[in-house]
């Protein structure tokens, strides 16, 4: 048993606060009851809690770019007691600022758009001007490019000849000309009745097997009718 020096009550030891003391190399108790050690704590959040003042203001630290006085939390971590010499802030602009000139300085954003006279950014916009007036085109007011003998203001192409579309095949591929499968009726369904499969009828006749079924079943429905 034990009296808390602060409620001046005897308690048990079990309802006292232990903890190891590292100079001792033991357990100590403290002197006052957990009853009461809770209590000083719920106090002191209240007090908090209705004064801020009462808060610890975090230290700062100058920094030499923006020249303000800037909490150490506004600051990268580097795991030593010296945050780092600039804040955050300073660091990422200077940072966007140095990839901005080095893209510029490379001719502009990689990335292109899609969209006819649509720029990822201004420098991008002004060499694209630049080299296309050089080579004799020029820009109009309905936002098409035109050039004498190549191309209208009215967006037509001159001297050009469209050229189809074909269809690439791979090497070795055996083109086989389409039929009209409807035409072939008669000799489907005798190519059917001697023993071929649909789907050897369909490679020939360029078709899916199942037009092919459609198309016999409709023969021999045809031919029961009538």
């Amino acid at each position: 048993m034990k009296i808390c020096s602060k409620c001046k009550v005897e308690r048990n030891d079990d309802e006292y606060y232990t903890y190891w003391h590292s100079t001792q190399q033991k357990y100590r108790t403290r002197n006052v009851c957990l009853v009461c050690t809770r209590e000083q704590v719920r106090e002191y959040k209240r007090k908090v809690k209705n004064n801020p003042a009462v808060v610890k203001e975090e230290p700062k630290k100058y920094c030499p770019c923006c020249k303000k006085d800037i909490p150490i939390s506004g600051y990268y971590d580097s795991g030593k007691e010296v945050q780092g010499r600039y804040c955050i802030s300073c660091i990422r602009k200077n940072q966007n600022e140095r990839n901005y000139n080095r893209v510029m300085s490379e001719g502009g954003s990689e990335r292109v758009c899609q969209k006819p006279n649509t720029y990822a950014d201004e420098y991008q916009k002004a060499q694209t001007f630049m080299v296309l007036e050089r080579l004799g085109w020029k820009y109009n007011d309905n936002g098409v490019w035109s050039k004498e003998g190549v191309k209208t203001a009215d967006n037509v192409w001159l001297n050009i000849i469209p050229q189809p579309r074909t269809k690439r095949r791979p090497n070795g591929v055996i083109v086989r000309k389409k039929h009209g499968v409807h035409n072939y009726i008669k000799e489907i369904v005798q190519q059917k009745e001697e023993g071929m499969t649909y789907e050897e009828l369909a490679y020939i006749y360029c078709c899916s097997h199942t037009t092919l079924r459609k198309i016999v079943n409709d023969f021999y429905r045809e031919k029961k009718d009538s």
